[in-house]
């Protein structure tokens, strides 16, 4: 019994242990293709400036400021029309203890119009 462990010690030491490598290759290129394209709109622009106040929720307030201010004139914007963007934008934040407890919001709304795709030849300039 003795015997046959220390063969089977041998042959494990003398046997050898093969390592194989691969090598991987691969090749990335960059292509330099453009897709060009551009859609304007005219924008019909209401004369009479609107006024908007909000006191933001505390969801709103943890967005920050910017976010107060735009949620502000979405509801201005559904409020008064449904406008898509409210042009001259003004905007008064009253704060206190260093939290935004309302936001006032004034402007123009507008809305797109007559949308259209620029043609070949602007792109050609």
């Amino acid at each position: 019994m003795k015997k046959s462990l220390f063969f089977a010690a041998i042959a494990l030491m003398l046997s050898s242990c093969s390592q194989t490598m691969t090598t991987v290759t691969s090749t990335s290129l960059d292509t330099k293709s453009q897709l060009l394209t551009a859609t304007t709109a005219d924008l019909e622009v209401q004369e009479t400036r609107i006024s908007y106040t909000m006191v933001p929720s505390e969801a709103i307030r943890l967005g920050g400021k910017e976010n107060v201010i735009n949620a502000a004139v979405h509801e201005a914007l559904q409020k008064n029309g449904n406008a898509d963007v409210l042009v001259d934008l003004e905007h008064v934040i009253e704060y206190r203890d260093g939290k935004i407890i309302s936001v006032t919001v004034s402007g123009h709304p507008a809305k797109y119009k007559n949308y259209h795709s620029l043609g070949d030849t602007y792109w050609l300039k």
